[in-house]
């Protein structure tokens, strides 16, 4: 693509971290996810809940609320603007929390999901 005169857009680089997530190799996706800001090319949050949710596979549990903490805190700021947790941001991490016993933290979530509008 490059060659062409064109790089990789956020679809195709989507479509490769979460190729990477399904093949358990997480931090190459999360620098996967670095060099295509180096690029030029904004990440979405679809982007950030492709490497949030290969924490959470992995039970990198606290990888994954540092990463959601920060897109909550002032939001992932892009050049694109602010990308903010959606609903799959927080589904993700509410299915992590209850996947690990932490069924106070799954609740916390639950409702903080309420306060934000989601579905729950």
């Amino acid at each position: 693509m490059k060659n062409q005169g064109s790089g990789p857009n956020v679809y195709a680089y989507n479509a490769l971290m979460s190729g990477m997530v399904k093949a358990g190799i997480i931090n190459e996706a999360k620098t996967l996810l670095r060099k295509m800001e180096e690029n030029g090319c904004s990440p979405d949050v679809n982007s950030h809940n492709i490497i949030l949710n290969g924490f959470a596979r992995t039970g990198a549990l606290r990888r994954a609320i540092e990463m959601f903490e920060a897109m909550k805190r002032s939001g992932v700021i892009k050049r694109s603007g602010v990308i903010k947790p959606d609903g799959v941001t927080y589904n993700t991490l509410f299915g992590c929390f209850a996947h690990a016993g932490m069924f106070e933290e799954a609740a916390r979530m639950m409702g903080e999901m309420e306060d934000k509008g989601f579905c729950v």
